[in-house]
């Protein structure tokens, strides 16, 4: 009988714990970035690195005021959900025009995560980048 409740015990304890620790599974914050604030960025796509976990976007930015180019990253989600978003492989090329909405670094670094992601003429391709909008006109 002993043996007969352990046996049991031991299959329905591998049963439930993967569904116990699923949440010990999260991914990580984004407490590093001010997502009280967004941050309008224009510049031209330097890198379009379409692959897992996270979609990166890093485009090349000129400041206004002092006319140094600053490389900026922006972390997108998985490429599941930027497909939903309407994004695709061949959204963007180096060279072309981006205008991004971001939540950026809280230590002012050049690092941040997307919010809207727009092609040079206006074009929002997502906005909020969190799947299922596709893309639409900027009016």
């Amino acid at each position: 009988m002993f043996r007969r409740t352990t046996i049991i015990a031991g299959l329905a304890a591998m049963l439930l714990f993967p569904m116990v620790t699923t949440p010990v599974l999260a991914h990580h914050s984004n407490a590093n970035y001010d997502e009280t604030k967004t941050v309008v960025l224009k510049g031209t796509v330097a890198a379009w690195d379409w692959g897992n976990p996270h979609v990166l976007m890093v485009w090349d930015v000129t400041d206004e005021a002092t006319g140094k180019v600053v490389r900026w990253e922006s972390f997108l989600a998985s490429v599941e959900s930027e497909l939903s978003d309407g994004l695709t492989k061949q959204s963007f090329k180096p060279g072309d025009p981006v205008i991004m909405t971001v939540h950026a670094a809280k230590d002012g670094s050049p690092h941040s995560v997307a919010y809207e992601v727009q092609k040079g003429d206006g074009t929002i391709l997502c906005g909020p980048c969190v799947g299922n909008k596709g893309p639409r006109q900027n009016k």
